[in-house]
């Protein structure tokens, strides 16, 4: 390919080198080079590689390669969680689900739109760990609002969000303990700290009529 083409073409195109050639990644400059662009189409063809990483359709290695998902043993899906902590993965291929324990979400949550590699294969399941969060899923969520001396903390009526949302004293916004409130994350977990959010909406006491329509 002499001459650029637009960026979705450029895209396919860069799609298409990577999955036909024989090595699994390869660097922004061998790509540049296998499609036959010029130099002064790097900055283009990188902001096309960027927005393919965005979306998990590439994959950038810590030498710098870029490869996609699937010659890398990845796999991009929607995570399903449990109350009890794990969580599955639905691949978007349309593929068995893939096992994720809690241990090896990584702060990802049910919902979330995320890349995994499968480490393994027991009891004629796969089981992966989460390697990458593409998108978070929904951010708003119906609970409980509870509190430990100081701190307050929003438990979601979704069980399937498995933890609880720290909320500040100052974002509790007149709520009180033991009432229904809708939540807004504002800082999803990272590490050993808890997602943290803002309480939007005091939806009143258990048992306030329309209140487990807004758990879905």
């Amino acid at each position: 390919m002499a001459k650029l083409s637009s960026t979705s073409q450029l895209r396919a195109d860069i799609e298409q080198h990577l999955k036909k050639n024989r090595q699994t990644a390869l660097t922004a400059s061998q790509i540049l080079e296998g499609l036959g662009l010029k130099e002064q189409d790097r900055a283009i063809m990188l902001g096309v590689m960027k927005k393919m990483q965005d979306e998990g359709a590439l994959v950038k290695s810590g030498q710098g390669r870029f490869g996609l998902p699937e010659k890398l043993g990845l796999v991009t899906g929607i995570l399903r969680g449990n109350r009890r902590g794990f969580a599955f993965l639905v691949p978007e291929q349309k593929t068995e689900d893939i096992y994720i324990s809690a241990s090896n979400l990584f702060n990802a949550a049910h919902g979330d739109r995320v890349m995994v590699r499968v480490e393994q294969t027991k009891r004629r399941r796969r089981e992966g760990v989460v390697v990458g969060i593409i998108e978070r899923g929904k951010n708003r969520h119906v609970g409980t609002l509870n509190r430990d001396h100081k701190r307050f903390y929003v438990v979601p009526d979704d069980s399937r969000f498995a933890k609880a949302v720290q909320v500040a004293p100052a974002d509790v916004n007149g709520a009180q303990p033991g009432e229904k409130v809708v939540v807004e994350i504002e800082k999803w977990a990272r590490g050993n700290r808890p997602a943290r959010g803002v309480i939007i909406e005091r939806v009143g006491p258990p048992g306030t009529p329309g209140t487990d329509l807004l758990t879905t």
